[in-house]
């Protein structure tokens, strides 16, 4: 059973990347809001290791309501970014340039990646929005370096 899984998630993900990309963004958009959405009302096991996991952060005293609009945030988020994941191919380089926003947290992000680097010491991490973080800002330093 698990080559047959195997075999269909590679497939959706075939898909999705070459697919996506020559849909109109508001379509993309509709569906992976819909899908998101219809995940998060199901209440699946991802919804609940996510909000497990989000009570453990908010903490014990977070209400019921608070949780579910954290953990729908967060689903939708997560469709956001799986939306971009697969649509970057067909997103100009000026469109990153034009709406990427550097936050303190990324700033933070990369002084401690940068300072366990200069300090020898080895790191990991593993984070998708690092990862689409870390293309916008690959595109903009490149504009910068070729811009000169």
């Amino acid at each position: 059973m698990s080559r047959v899984k195997d075999l269909l998630a590679g497939t959706g993900y075939w898909l999705g990347w070459k697919a996506i990309c020559h849909l109109p963004e508001s379509w993309v958009s509709w569906a992976f809001s819909t899908a998101t959405g219809i995940a998060w009302r199901r209440q699946g096991h991802g919804v609940q290791v996510l909000e497990g996991n989000l009570l453990r952060v908010l903490g014990r005293g977070t209400s019921g309501q608070e949780l579910r609009a954290v953990s729908r945030a967060g689903m939708r988020s997560y469709g956001r970014y799986w939306m971009e994941v697969f649509r970057l191919p067909a997103i100009s380089k000026e469109r990153i340039l034009r709406d990427m926003q550097i936050n303190t947290y990324a700033d933070e992000a990369l002084n401690d990646v940068a300072a366990k680097y200069a300090a020898g010491n080895g790191f990991k991490q593993v984070d998708g929005q690092l990862v689409w973080e870390g293309r916008c800002m690959k595109a903009a330093l490149k504009e910068a370096s070729t811009s000169q």
